[in-house]
């Protein structure tokens, strides 16, 4: 799973994407992104020891803000 989010992070942040306002197209259910509790078990077991974490966190920041936006 953490793959996935990690994936649709990178396509929703890419700096190079000129359409950086576009939603992430991730449904919020418990086995999205606020299903994660950041206990960062993830982390520990990544084979190329990327800090999930932080990509959650910042996704998740970004999903607050859009729907602060949208009232």
């Amino acid at each position: 799973m953490p793959a996935a989010l990690l994936r649709a992070f990178r396509y929703r942040f890419d700096s190079r994407d000129q359409n950086a306002e576009a939603p992430v197209g991730m449904p919020d259910h418990t086995v999205s992104i606020w299903g994660c509790k950041s206990r960062g078990k993830c982390v520990k077991v990544c084979p190329k020891q990327i800090d999930v974490r932080k990509w959650l966190t910042t996704t998740k920041q970004s999903r607050q803000n859009s729907y602060k936006a949208d009232g």
